[in-house]
């Protein structure tokens, strides 16, 4: 968080001055920390790098009864993701990745596959986080696929991997959840129905269900008969929109694990997400 000073006097530069920092779990760590309060079963496989003082961070800071198993991915940090925001009215001035997104070698794949098949045989469902930063190869997400289990995709387009990303790999799942932004991009339609693309993804990947999230448009359900559900959206003075999409899909899987009604979970899922833009990032826990 730092205060704008204005143009710096020898070049076109803005200067700024620091005044304070905040640190969150973000990613797949915040969404297991909110599925946490609704199952004392939960597993996260992902990789780190060698940060001891990151690495130490989300150790003290992830929830005791939440089970990290992770690889040490070669030549990766740990990811952190800085953004630096105007104290007086809270707007993102730059974002600062700290990231190798480059694909696992074939040792670490191997090594990460065999820990994600004797994990997934321990737990009800497995929901997948895909921001593209090279965990997820080609080889894991085919395995994915052909899970019998319930397997829940959210496979986001962020500044790193725009371009690069698909969810053309993944099939025969029985959640995808995308906002329009997304699906758009996945499709190659500039224009069209919002629904329609999402029916015809759906049709694709033959997938169960898909929900796409509009922000403050709600978000629409399209069922295994193609039946909508609508929701609006939940929110208050919004601080801070960056994590609800993770919030909301975390819930809306939690909530079809638990065998819970469309509406029902759409609706709780989209509350959580209007609850956690009420606060920086991923600072509450829902």
């Amino acid at each position: 968080f730092c205060e704008a000073l204005g143009k710096s006097g020898k070049e076109s530069v803005l200067s700024l001055r620091e005044k304070f920092s905040e640190k969150y779990l973000g990613g797949v760590l915040s969404i297991a920390q909110n599925c946490s309060t609704f199952s004392n079963n939960i597993s996260i496989l992902s990789y780190l790098g060698n940060e001891g003082s990151t690495n130490s961070y989300i150790k003290k800071n992830l929830n005791k009864k939440i089970k990290f198993k992770f690889i040490n991915k070669k030549n990766s940090p740990t990811i952190l993701k800085k953004r630096f925001l105007d104290v007086i009215d809270n707007r993102k001035l730059l974002g600062v990745y700290n990231i190798n997104d480059d694909n696992l070698s074939a040792k670490e794949e191997s090594y990460f596959l065999n820990l994600l098949k004797k994990e997934s045989k321990k737990h009800d469902a497995t929901i997948v986080l895909d921001y593209g930063h090279g965990l997820i190869t080609n080889k894991i997400a085919k395995f994915l696929s052909t899970s019998k289990k319930f397997v829940s995709v959210n496979a986001q387009v962020n500044a790193s991997n725009i371009g690069f990303h698909t969810l053309s790999r993944y099939k025969n799942i029985k959640s995808l959840v995308i906002n329009a932004t997304e699906l758009r991009h996945e499709m190659r339609r500039r224009d069209g129905n919002i629904i329609n693309l999402g029916k015809e993804l759906k049709k694709n990947l033959n997938i169960k269900k898909v929900v796409i999230t509009q922000g403050q448009s709600g978000a629409i359900l399209i069922n295994e008969n193609n039946k909508l559900t609508k929701v609006p959206a939940f929110s208050g003075s919004v601080v801070d929109k960056i994590g609800a999409g993770d919030t909301l899909f975390g819930l809306f899987s939690i909530c079809k694990i638990s065998k819970i009604n469309d509406l029902l979970s759409l609706f709780i899922a989209s509350v959580a997400a209007g609850i956690s833009t009420s606060e920086f990032a991923n600072r509450k826990l829902i």
